[in-house]
């Protein structure tokens, strides 16, 4: 006898977890890392998972709770949509204090590698050997992409995410 079964299956994705889950582990593989340049990388590739964390949370809450959201979310910046959200649940935000303070510079670093340009650096040194302190020579955004600030950033994402 052959009896056939008709099932509908669901299942929410949070793509916010998932990335978070990514950032957590690069942030975790940084620290572990001892050669300054993968270091560096590795926070990098953390940071930017923390601003996609970041940003499909606030489409997560923003799809959940506010009506028409689908209809604005792609031509608000991520903190707009975090503006958004924090009206329409009443939260004051101060961004001159961490965790809101982390916000613009994730996506600050985020931006820079978006729409990343070459850069020219140069710098006078009086009695330095270029070929010794060229690498010392760095943008912003690999300043910016360091073990200490990927670290805070997860944290800051984290508190903002579970608040």
């Amino acid at each position: 006898m052959d009896t056939n079964f008709n099932t509908m299956l669901k299942r929410e994705i949070r793509t916010y977890a998932y990335l978070y889950m990514g950032a957590k582990k690069e942030v975790q593989a940084a620290g572990e890392d001892i050669d300054s340049g993968m270091k560096m990388l590795k926070s990098m590739n953390a940071i930017i998972l923390i601003a996609f964390s970041l940003e499909a949370f606030f489409n997560h809450l923003g799809q959940k709770k506010i009506k028409h959201w689908k209809h604005f979310e792609k031509k608000l910046s991520p903190k707009e949509k975090l503006n958004l959200l924090a009206e329409h649940f009443s939260l004051p935000l101060d961004y001159s204090r961490r965790p809101m303070q982390s916000i613009k510079a994730i996506f600050d670093v985020r931006n820079l590698l978006a729409h990343g340009k070459t850069e020219n650096l140069q710098e006078f040194r009086e009695g330095i050997v270029p070929t010794e302190s060229v690498l010392e020579l760095k943008s912003k955004w690999q300043n910016d992409c360091s073990f200490e600030n990927s670290s805070r950033y997860l944290k800051d994402a984290a508190e903002i995410i579970e608040h």
